[in-house]
């Protein structure tokens, strides 16, 4: 669900988001490596590591919400 906040120390919580979806809090991880995204912030910019932009390569916003799961084409999964 869009607005139920992400577990970093779930292990399945990385396999949610793109591997190129970026925000300033995504250079830190979890104790466990789980990135650290919080689709419920208020003030987070997210970015694509694809176009080094606010959208990503199908020209749609790049974000928590929309980032998501393989519903997208250009999603990567993280490793």
């Amino acid at each position: 669900m869009a607005d139920e906040p992400v577990n970093p120390s779930a292990p399945e919580s990385a396999a949610r988001f793109c591997a190129m979806l970026r925000t300033k809090f995504s250079y830190f991880r979890a104790p466990g490596g789980a990135r650290l995204i919080d689709p419920a912030s208020a003030t987070a910019c997210y970015s694509c590591m694809r176009t080094q932009r606010p959208f990503g390569p199908d020209d749609r916003p790049a974000g928590a919400d929309s980032c998501r799961g393989a519903a997208r084409a250009c999603f990567v999964a993280e490793d």
